[in-house]
């Protein structure tokens, strides 16, 4: 089973790379992750070299089915978050062994 790392202990790696205190880390991971969700609610494209891409893509609407009716379901149009990783970032975990 994979394991999830939340914002604290993500906060806590990063303090121990970059020699900050784990206080100022977690303060950069949420400054980070509150920009990145901003410009891409705007419409703008986040681009992370090395990383990857965050941006916006429109649904148009269609018709889905209700699963416990059986009825069909008017579904309408909306923009979705989407993240493409970098070909540097698919690299690194294609050619890494997974471990549980």
């Amino acid at each position: 089973m994979k394991k999830a790392i939340s914002r604290k202990q993500l906060a806590g790696i990063v303090s121990c790379i970059t020699r900050i205190p784990k206080r100022d880390s977690e303060s950069v991971i949420s400054a980070t992750c509150e920009v990145i969700m901003r410009q891409v609610t705007k419409g703008h494209i986040v681009k992370i070299n090395g990383f990857g891409t965050f941006e916006t893509v429109w649904r148009r609407s269609k018709t889905g089915r209700d699963l416990k009716r059986g009825e069909a379901v008017h579904i309408p149009a909306h923009n979705i978050p989407v993240f493409r990783a970098s070909a540097l970032f698919k690299n690194k975990v294609k050619t890494q062994p997974y471990k549980s």
